[in-house]
């Protein structure tokens, strides 16, 4: 999805509204411009504060942006072990102990998730430098089962 989405939406939710007086419509649309606007996922953490488990995922998500911290430990690796409820909400979920304790996968398209085991196994093992920190598009499940993009 292009960064410019959200904003076409809702100046086309706008005309709608204004010009079309189709207000029902363009209220949909201006909501769809919304989550459209919250699906642009940008994760900022310092390692420091990303090897700390114990630190709150809420702060780094002061504005809202959805956070989620997974296990990096062998025999745990991939289970969440926090979220914040824009994560939640995002993917349809109402609350997160719906989330916490369960796969990264249950999140994803399973065409994804049937390789991400192995993504992460070959990820842990590179040193904090070497992991790319560019950012990049994904998929992401909501709970209903829609497919839809989000950028790490």
């Amino acid at each position: 999805m292009s960064s410019n989405a959200p904003k076409a939406l809702k100046l086309y939710a706008s005309y709608l509204i204004e010009v079309l007086n189709d207000k029902e419509t363009g209220n949909e649309q201006m909501i769809k411009a919304k989550e459209a606007a919250n699906l642009r996922v940008n994760f900022e953490f310092n390692s420091a504060a990303a090897a700390n488990q114990d630190s709150d995922v809420n702060s780094y998500a002061q504005d809202g942006t959805p956070c989620i911290y997974i296990s990096g430990e062998q025999e745990r690796l991939g289970i969440i072990n926090q979220c914040n409820m824009s994560l939640c909400k995002i993917f349809g979920y109402t609350k997160k102990e719906d989330i916490i304790n369960k796969n990264i996968k249950i999140l994803q398209p399973r065409q994804f998730s049937e390789h991400h085991d192995d993504f992460l196994n070959v990820s842990i093992q590179k040193a904090a430098d070497q992991i790319s920190s560019r950012e990049r598009q994904i998929f992401g499940k909501h709970f209903s089962g829609y497919v839809f993009p989000l950028w790490l």
